[in-house]
């Protein structure tokens, strides 16, 4: 993976939790030479997901991948990235099994006038959050100095989901 770290992290049972942490290309990325843009996301996001299915199968569903993904998920209207991006994202999403914690009506940027979250948090089936509103960001919704940061941190709280 480019731009990935994966980190396996055991528990006391013998079972583990996969975390992945990922950058993926933003519009004017210049990383991949020949492709640049929607398609450069595209193409990362299509490779990396290769080793996110494998992760998840390998720790049956207790994965979470996270970090900067340079794609707003909202419902209506647009923030940052793609709309085959978001599209793409969606779909891997949706074949994982991944929930994306604070994308679409969970995005607690949500409703802020030019403002959406890119830094995402997935969680496979194997693990569930433990905290109401899903995620939260800081620092509270203003427009952020672009000398300091363009991204908000994004918090969540997530457990293993116990078996039914």
């Amino acid at each position: 993976m480019v731009r990935a770290v994966e980190v396996k992290v055991p528990f006391d049972d013998g079972t583990a939790v996969a975390l992945v942490g990922t950058v993926l290309p933003w519009l004017s990325d210049n990383q991949l030479n020949d492709v640049r843009g929607a398609a450069a996301f595209v193409n990362s996001l299509q490779k990396q997901s290769e080793d996110w299915q494998r992760l998840n199968v390998e720790f049956s569903g207790r994965m979470c991948v996270a970090g900067d993904f340079n794609q707003d998920l909202l419902e209506d209207g647009h923030y940052y990235g793609s709309r085959d991006g978001r599209e793409m994202l969606r779909a891997v999403l949706a074949n994982l099994e991944l929930d994306c914690v604070n994308g679409g009506v969970d995005d607690p940027l949500q409703g802020v006038k030019r403002l959406a979250v890119i830094d995402h948090v997935c969680i496979g089936n194997g693990l569930t959050v433990l905290q109401t509103p899903r995620s939260q960001v800081w620092p509270e919704p203003v427009e952020l100095s672009r000398h300091v940061s363009d991204h908000y941190g994004v918090s969540t709280t997530i457990v293993r989901r116990r078996p039914s």
